[in-house]
């Protein structure tokens, strides 16, 4: 997984230079696609949605291709297939293809009755979703999920004083900026993609990833046109070699590395596995929200009562459980309907000082501020 996640990585920096040099010299590539990778950095983890970043950036580099030849990508509609199967941000693909349309027609770049083969990209792009193997249902998951996300930091509002949304919005007044002071005749398309772009930044820390990722060749271009006014130099054999050797290096320093840096996983409990491993299997535990993931993947057996994938759960579940960490009213009957014998908590968690001081709940031993206790008759 350690390996994969550094692949990953290389393949969102590879991927944000080849957009950004469709758009741009060497130089204002490199530069927009290291800025870009800070604005993306804060979501680059190690799960799924690293696809959809790759992706993204595939998507907005081929809408831009199909601005300027008026060529459909006919090969984006088993792409988003891919994408929906992979991750839930597919639908930003099929956006931004409506979005270029739409601009396609507002620049006066095809006329309505002759856009419907371009048209048919993200119509059909829909149909690819609904026919993977969630059905026609993964069309309506995001309205779905919606009411969870309160419950989900990474849904919140960004922070703009952190170091990540602060680059993503300095992509975005960096273009707006010099649009505005260029004076020249704005694109529709290219403005769309920008008020695209500029709402995912604003709308949450996950999405934000998302925004500089459609920000990047918008910027690279915009960097051209001040740095040099004239179109960018085409990719040279040379370049193009140099990418993909560098590519492969890292690649490879990973396998060499990785292995040897993440055998154990950090900022959990480990030193709690040995008793972790000896409780009988298939017992619930009554864990952090936190510690969700980690118990699925070194302690499969337990049945943990919450994990990070907040949509297996309902809303009135998600909710019982705050109040219950809390030590919030009916706490006691919370526990009970769980049947866990054993918890996993915040070691200075109301929940953890109810379970010793008021059920007399024993310690087991504790780690990395976490605290493993059990159940008096156990």
């Amino acid at each position: 997984m350690a390996w994969l996640f550094g692949v990953g990585l290389v393949a969102f920096i590879v991927t944000a230079y080849l957009v950004a040099r469709r758009q741009a010299d060497p130089l204002p590539a490199a530069l927009v696609t290291g800025l870009g990778f800070l604005g993306a950095a804060g979501s680059l983890s190690p799960r799924p949605q690293i696809v959809s970043f790759v992706l993204l950036l595939v998507f907005v580099g081929a809408w831009l291709q199909s601005a300027q030849d008026l060529r459909p990508r006919w090969w984006l509609i088993p792409m988003t297939w891919v994408w929906a199967s992979s991750h839930g941000m597919w639908y930003l693909g099929v956006a931004i293809g409506i979005l270029s349309v739409i601009g396609i027609v507002l620049d006066r770049r095809l006329a309505i009755r002759r856009v419907g083969r371009l048209f048919l990209v993200p119509a059909l792009s829909l149909v690819a979703a609904a026919v993977t193997p969630p059905g026609p249902t993964l069309l309506l998951a995001v309205v779905q999920t919606g009411d969870k996300w309160e419950f989900v930091t990474e849904w919140a509002p960004p922070n703009f004083l952190s170091l990540t949304p602060a680059a993503s919005m300095l992509m975005v007044a960096l273009v707006a900026l010099i649009w505005a002071r260029r004076g020249t005749r704005l694109s529709w398309h290219h403005l769309l993609l920008l008020l695209l772009a500029t709402a995912m930044v604003l709308m949450s820390g996950r999405t934000v990833a998302a925004g500089a990722a459609i920000l990047i060749p918008l910027l690279a271009m915009t960097l051209q046109q001040v740095l040099y006014d004239r179109p960018p130099h085409r990719l040279v054999p040379q370049e193009t070699q140099s990418l993909w050797a560098a590519s492969a290096l890292a690649v490879a320093t990973l396998a060499l590395l990785v292995p040897r840096t993440s055998a154990v996983a950090g900022s959990v409990p480990n030193d709690l596995n040995n008793e972790l491993a000896s409780l009988p299997q298939g017992s619930a535990l009554l864990n952090d929200y936190a510690l969700g993931g980690w118990l699925h993947w070194r302690h499969p057996d337990l049945d943990t009562v919450i994990d990070g994938f907040t949509d297996g759960y309902t809303v009135e579940a998600i909710e019982e459980y705050i109040s219950a960490v809390g030590a919030g009213p009916g706490w006691d009957e919370y526990v009970d309907e769980t049947g866990a014998r054993y918890a996993l908590l915040q070691e200075e968690s109301p929940l953890a000082y109810a379970l010793t001081q008021q059920l007399s709940w024993v310690e087991v031993g504790e780690d990395e501020g976490y605290v493993l206790l059990r159940h008096p008759s156990r």
